[in-house]
């Protein structure tokens, strides 16, 4: 149970001044029974001033009663359910990752490529995250967003296993655009942290990803890069 007006529930500290007059109001009563009482036969003279006293006791019980009610009321009591804004402030976390050509390369021989150890690290990441936002973002010449932030994490870990080089058409490398399609995947009013996980060997053929970070930090966005490859 909820009340819309609880302060009105101060209203009951006027039973300070209630119960006094309702004392006095009694006494008042009962002498005023006595005296209609006494002019019933003397045989019925104690029974009937009885049940006059009892009378007045309950017209005072229910006047006490109603008044308390009646604050009660006041302060608009509400039972049930409703639906309320949920105003969260979480994490938004955009997976973005380079599909170049590059990102094929196994750096050493029976290893994973680079693309599935980019993988292998986010489906861990994303198995171990609690209730946030996700989103994924590919990227070769162009970057898309790929999956819009969802709370559905099992869309995101569906898409992360499905993920090829393929997965996008075109050529070249452009961390740049990449970057600049996962901080549109922020474009909404849920107030909440912000980041990108980028996934890539760093290699680039166009575009200034330094650009693409200043960007991001203007928008509020952190950005976090996992680097895939040799030390070469």
């Amino acid at each position: 149970m909820t009340l819309e007006n609880p302060g009105l529930l101060w209203l009951f500290l006027l039973y300070i001044v209630i119960i006094p007059i309702i004392i006095i109001r009694y006494r008042k009563s009962r002498e005023r029974a006595r005296l209609y009482a006494s002019a019933a036969p003397s045989s019925e003279r104690k029974g009937f001033l009885r049940k006059l006293r009892q009378r007045i006791i309950v017209s005072e019980i229910m006047f006490i009663l109603f008044t308390g009610l009646l604050f009660i009321a006041l302060a608009g009591p509400r039972w049930g359910t409703r639906i309320v804004p949920d105003h969260r402030r979480g994490v938004d976390l955009v997976l973005a990752f380079d599909v170049s050509s590059s990102m094929n390369v196994r750096d050493e021989i029976d290893s994973a490529s680079r693309l599935e150890r980019g993988q292998e690290i986010a489906l861990e990441l994303t198995a171990g995250l609690g209730d946030i936002r996700l989103g994924a973002a590919i990227g070769r010449g162009r970057g898309i967003m790929a999956v819009p932030l969802t709370f559905d994490t099992g869309t995101v870990l569906g898409f992360l296993h499905s993920l090829t080089s393929e997965s996008v058409s075109g050529g070249g490398t452009n961390l740049e655009s990449l970057v600049d399609a996962a901080i549109l995947a922020f474009n909404d009013s849920v107030p909440s942290r912000r980041g990108i996980i980028l996934f890539t060997d760093g290699e680039a053929l166009s575009g200034s990803l330094q650009s693409a970070f200043e960007r991001a930090r203007r928008a509020g966005v952190f950005v976090t890069a996992i680097g895939l490859g040799s030390d070469q």
